[in-house]
């Protein structure tokens, strides 16, 4: 119909594979039909909400005073510069750039840099007039890099002033005087002069400047069809933002929203607000498709009973194994957890081919994958393997303790053969070590380790000594003795020359802990929480996580892990669902919101899956009458 798209996801894998399925659609068009084809663009919701924000100013005008700040300390420091520069030219006129840096330190560095292209310093005046261009490309790039801090820290807060700016125009405009803000904004929002008032004033012209913003946010919209991947998951705030920029009253614009309300877990019912603007699904205005292309129909008759919406799903997914699928439940008890894992790899060994298993993976989760305290045995993931740790994510950890980053890096050095990646892991620890002491001006940088070693120019020595440790123990190995009586200390020492930060030698960050993995053998590969097993000349890897980090994921096997969350001492989450399990019960009728929550993740859970699904449950959580009816359901039970 000739309009332009916009494609919007959680999914940031999902971006590229739809860019490329567009570019492949366009491709197969004749010259004249791929003339005439408006684009689709695709993003991340996240990202789309920054784009938004950055196009109406709003991040500059929520870091204005940071970055005016920062501007500050930087045309002082040029005054510093200036009269050094004039100093130099009195003794030593002509004077190379590389001379130059050996006697200077700070700004004058990165501006010298800025100068590398003339070779030797030039005129005062020339001098000058470089400048103005290094400060106003700075000056840009710190609004860039403050523009993603407050998005990234004060993501509710963004998002609550863009839907002020598209719902109540002039009470945002007032609320940061945007009229006065002509400097601030000019860039980001391409304002020219004649937007200004003719009274030298340097403010914007109000009548104009709502024109200005009212043409942006039409641009937003202007003859678009807005496709929402994953909408059961958008927020209150998201979801007002998104029917003001594309208000489904208006003609030349469609807004079709995609998802599953049974799998709307990042939302939970139990911690966020209700979502009252255009809920989803709306029942009035639904088309629901029951088929599933990616489950086998055996697993969508097992899954099926636990969502909370009725769809009555049907599996056309799966491949051809040859043998029928034994969708399993191991029982165990305390003695013998262990054994969950290993018997669970068995049977996929038993179940696939190596073409099978070739380019999908397997995968245990959990409702519940991180120690909060001592629970009973099967509480967490960890319980069924001792060496899977939660902190581990791909290659970055959110870790607890300083330690953890280092641990993780040396693996990580181990496999790539970088020393760079370990650097900059434990650069990214360092980094929120100091945050937590109030450092605040240490940007999110993809370079941390290099954003150290700048602001570490004037104390070289101590950060010089510092990494020189940290190297020695990334290519080694770190202990608890080179940890409590150096490399501590070390980093005190960087903390207080460096950032005036005095840090205690027992911050809890910096404690030392023991490793809680086992060391790595035959059957173990702790780096990303694989569990392997090796039997008869063959091998099959289980991935280890939570069941939110597997959303969206497709599986050819999934073991759902009991585990405890909420209510009654020793009753697991498994045993509170499983009339769902046993189908006597389906949907959600009157639920509290823990059971709601239940429900909704081990649905996500049992629906990636294509061809074998397995749970754990404790022996304690079973009885005869309930096994009688998981096996009339068509689970095959596991007496380990």
């Amino acid at each position: 119909e000739g309009r332009k798209g916009v494609f919007l996801t959680y999914n940031h894998v999902l971006v590229y594979d739809i860019s490329s399925q567009i570019q492949s659609f366009t491709n197969q068009l004749s010259p004249n039909d791929r003339q005439a084809k408006q684009p689709t663009t695709t993003y991340t919701i996240h990202g789309y909400f920054y784009r938004v924000a950055k196009k109406l100013g709003v991040l500059l005008l929520l870091t204005e005073k940071r970055i005016s700040g920062l501007t500050e300390t930087l045309d002082s420091r040029w005054i510093e510069i200036e009269a050094y520069f004039n100093s130099v030219r009195n003794t030593e006129n002509g004077i190379s750039l590389m001379k130059l840096l050996m006697y200077i330190q700070r700004e004058s560095i990165l501006f010298i840099q800025h100068l590398e292209s003339l070779k030797r310093l030039p005129n005062q005046e020339e001098t000058a007039k470089q400048f103005r261009i290094y400060r106003n490309d700075k000056v840009d790039k710190l609004g860039n890099l403050e523009s993603s801090n407050v998005f990234l820290k004060d993501y509710h807060k963004v998002l609550e002033r863009i839907l002020q700016a598209a719902s109540n125009l002039d009470a945002f405009l007032s609320d940061f005087d945007v009229v006065s803000k002509y400097d601030l904004l000019e860039n980001v929002m391409g304002l020219k002069e004649d937007i200004l008032e003719k009274d030298g004033s340097n403010k914007i012209n109000f009548e104009k400047l709502k024109t200005r913003y009212n043409r942006g946010l039409s641009g937003l919209r202007a003859g678009r069809i807005a496709y929402i991947d994953e909408a059961q998951d958008c927020s209150e705030s998201q979801n007002a933002i998104l029917a003001k920029l594309f208000p489904p009253v208006e003609d030349l614009i469609i807004r079709q929203r995609f998802g599953d309300g049974n799998q709307a877990i990042f939302n939970s019912t139990a911690k966020n607000t209700t979502v009252v603007t255009e809920p989803f699904p709306q029942v009035e205005r639904t088309e629901t498709i029951s088929n599933s292309h990616r489950l086998h129909s055996s697993i969508a008759n097992l899954s099926d009973p636990l969502g909370l919406i009725p769809y009555s799903m049907e599996g056309t997914g799966g491949v051809k194994t040859g043998v029928t699928s034994k969708h399993s439940i191991f029982i165990f008890d305390d003695d013998n957890i262990e054994k969950v894992l290993p018997a669970y790899a068995t049977l996929v060994l038993d179940q696939f081919s190596e073409e099978q298993l070739e380019g999908i993976e397997c995968f245990a989760v959990g409702q519940v994958h991180k120690v909060e305290r001592v629970e009973p045995i099967g509480a967490h993931v960890q319980h069924y393997w001792p060496a899977y740790c939660p902190t581990i994510n791909k290659t970055e950890p959110y870790a607890n303790q300083l330690v953890d980053y280092f641990r993780n890096a040396i693996e990580q050095i181990k496999i790539k053969q970088e020393l760079h990646l370990g650097l900059n892991l434990v650069s990214k620890g360092l980094i929120k070590l100091l945050r937590e002491q109030g450092v605040d001006d240490l940007p999110t940088s993809r370079r941390p380790y290099k954003l150290l070693c700048d602001r570490s120019i004037k104390h070289t020595h101590s950060f010089t000594q510092l990494y020189k440790c940290i190297q020695h123990s990334l290519l080694n190995s770190i202990d608890k003795e080179t940890w409590s009586n150096e490399l501590i200390d070390l980093i005190r020492t960087w903390c207080s020359e460096c950032f005036d930060v005095n840090i205690e030698s027992n911050h809890s960050f910096l404690v030392w802990t023991d490793e809680a993995r086992h060391p790595q053998t035959q059957e173990e590969n702790v780096t990303t929480n694989i569990f392997t097993l090796q039997s008869e000349g063959r091998e099959v890897n289980i991935k280890l996580g939570s069941i939110h980090s597997v959303k969206g994921q497709t599986h050819r096997a999934t073991l759902v892990l009991d585990t405890f969350w909420q209510g009654r001492s020793g009753k697991t989450n498994l045993a509170y669902i499983s009339d769902w399990i046993s189908q006597k019960r389906r949907g959600s009728e009157k639920e509290g919101s823990y059971n709601l929550t239940r429900l909704k993740c081990h649905y996500v859970a049992m629906t990636r899956p294509t061809d074998l699904l397995c749970l754990a449950m404790h022996k304690s959580q079973t009885n005869t009458n309930m096994s009688s009816a998981l096996r009339e359901c068509g689970w095959n039970l596991v007496e380990l």
